[in-house]
């Protein structure tokens, strides 16, 4: 049957639109419009259009919903609070401290690259390269307020403060002052370009007197006597 159409291609063809009212009764394949939405029945239920089906769960249908996805419904260890941990750190060892028998990590072999050399070394700590030498580049040259301890040969850029010792096992090349308010134990060369300060024992007019074993004092030149003498 055409409406509006003289060539109806289905049972009912209508040339223009259709207004529908809603309706109570449940017959397969029955449209309505319910004031807020287009529905069709399907033989068991109203399913509204572009929406998907109008379906209602019980609590117990929820429930099983999702058990059956592999979430937690109830509580496996008779614990709610322990799957809140707290991490603790000590020393180079991480724990979890709300554990009765934790894993412990060590994080040993990652501190020098994790965190910087002034963390890195207050416990008396030792640098080592793997191959070549040990650079420490700084714009004011290195400040060391112990005892320095070098291996090999100390090239510095800039100046050198050193507030202890230095021990240096071959040479010493420093690009500026030098100012070491210990003791100085250089086995190799000492090439400075700017000045060499030894302040122990220093006072005005005293001259850098050795002794058989090269250690360096300051002397009253007053104090100082010759085979001739």
């Amino acid at each position: 049957m055409g409406v509006g159409n003289n060539n109806p291609q289905e049972m009912l063809d209508v040339s223009g639109a259709i207004k529908l009212g809603t309706t109570t009764n449940t017959n397969a394949g029955t449209m309505r419009w319910t004031g807020t939405a287009f529905q069709g029945w399907d033989g068991t239920q109203w399913i509204t259009f572009g929406g998907g089906a109008s379906v209602q769960l019980t609590e117990a249908e929820v429930d099983a919903f999702v058990a059956n996805n592999g979430y937690l419904t109830t509580e496996v260890d008779g614990s709610i609070t322990n799957e809140i941990q707290d991490l603790d750190l000590t020393g180079n060892i991480l724990t979890i401290t709300n554990n009765g028998s934790p894993t412990s990590i060590d994080l040993s072999p990652y501190v020098n690259s994790l965190i910087g050399l002034d963390d890195a070394y207050d416990n008396g700590s030792t640098i080592t390269a793997d191959a070549g030498p040990v650079t420490i580049d700084g714009p004011d040259g290195i400040d060391v307020t112990g005892n320095a301890d070098i291996g090999g040969n100390a090239l510095i850029g800039g100046e050198a403060f050193i507030i202890g010792n230095a021990f240096i096992s071959s040479n010493a090349e420093i690009g500026g002052n030098a100012d070491i308010g210990g003791n100085a134990f250089i086995d190799g060369n000492a090439d400075i370009l700017g000045t060499l300060t030894l302040s122990n024992g220093a006072a005005a007019d005293y001259i850098a007197v050795s002794d058989v074993t090269g250690a360096v004092t300051w002397t009253d030149p007053a104090n100082i006597t010759t085979g001739d003498d």
